[in-house]
């Protein structure tokens, strides 16, 4: 896959948002943040039509995964400091300096809870089906990956229920 091949996380960020953005009826202002995420989460159609002879559920399996891929980089693009200058990453690495909160990642559980949700009940309206295993499974994982990247404890903030998958 393209994006497994892309050395640089910024890059791989900035060309995933290009996409999502186009995928978008509505296109966001939001900077690169985890509330971009989740807007792309709920407002993203398939990124590619149905070219092949994929099911639909495929292609929204194949949205939920480039979601992965965004927010894995954008971890690494914080964790790394990308958005420094070169000289000043340096330092900021070898003092272990936590990364500055971006405008935009201050998303709550209850969010998370309610943005995934929302694609779970589009997904299975668009598909006129309950969803398939595996693409329950790429859900799930992608709202434990936003979980981590906004550093939520689920289980202090919510219901027991409030992790377990559909």
């Amino acid at each position: 896959m393209f994006f497994t091949t892309m050395e640089s996380h910024l890059l791989r960020c900035k060309v995933l948002e290009i996409i999502f953005l186009h995928s978008c009826e509505t296109p966001t202002r939001l900077p690169l943040s985890l509330a971009q995420a989740l807007y792309f989460l709920n407002n993203s159609t398939s990124l590619l039509k149905c070219q092949s002879d994929k099911t639909q559920w495929q292609t929204w399996d194949e949205l939920v995964e480039h979601l992965q891929f965004l927010l894995s980089s954008y971890q690494h693009v914080l964790r790394e400091h990308l958005r420094s200058s070169v000289i000043d990453r340096k330092d900021l690495i070898i003092k272990r300096i936590k990364p500055k909160p971006q405008q935009g990642d201050d998303i709550t559980v209850v969010d998370v809870e309610k943005q995934i949700e929302a694609f779970r009940s589009r997904l299975v309206q668009m598909l006129g089906e309950p969803l398939v295993p595996q693409l329950q499974d790429k859900v799930h994982l992608l709202k434990l990956l936003l979980f981590y990247a906004a550093d939520l404890n689920p289980d202090a903030d919510a219901s027991p229920q409030a992790w377990s998958r559909p």
